[in-house]
């Protein structure tokens, strides 16, 4: 029998309860060797009782027997996940996809704008050799002196001025513009 189910699960009758919608099989257990393998196998046989006069199906040939028909229908249908887009049709789709796109878009883009004095300096040889002399300091165990250097680390952070001014090239500088 044929029944459609529909996205909320309610199900609707297809075809008449009268209506012959069954044919026969035939099944055989063959055993041996398939094809050209040399291994012996069991594989069974399925075949269509194509004797009888009444057809179920009209757009299918009923004289062609050779081989076993499967008949399905199915509906396309929307993934549920997605239901609630779907029920506003193509614009909540859309609108959808524009606002998704957008977050993406800005979520790139939004914290750019506080790390870009960080991302271009021009020249962090001096910030590197304050951060090796930090490491250095810590390594021979004079903290009172790591504990200067580190605050002035983080005063040239916290100061853009004074990491700009930390950061420009040096005036004999081959590599300055």
């Amino acid at each position: 029998r044929f029944v459609k189910i529909a996205i909320f699960l309610t199900v609707e009758r297809q075809l008449d309860k009268e209506q012959q919608l069954y044919r026969d099989l035939f099944l055989h257990l063959r055993y041996g060797s398939f094809g050209n393998l040399s291994a012996e196998s069991e594989w069974w046989e399925v075949q269509e009782d194509c004797s009888g006069n009444s057809y179920p199906y009209p757009f299918l040939s009923s004289r062609d027997c050779q081989y076993l028909r499967l008949i399905a229908f199915s509906d396309k249908v929307f993934p549920s996940e997605l239901s609630v887009l779907s029920g506003y049709g193509i614009v909540g789709l859309y609108t959808t996809f524009v606002l998704v796109v957008s977050r993406l878009v800005r979520g790139f883009v939004a914290g750019t704008s506080f790390t870009i004095m960080f991302d271009d300096m021009p020249y962090v040889d001096r910030v590197l050799q304050l951060c090796l002399d930090i490491y250095l300091v810590r390594e021979s165990g004079e903290f009172t002196l790591e504990e200067d250097l580190f605050a002035k680390l983080i005063f040239l952070y916290r100061s853009p001025e004074t990491l700009i001014t930390w950061t420009q090239y040096p005036p004999d500088d081959p590599g300055a513009n």
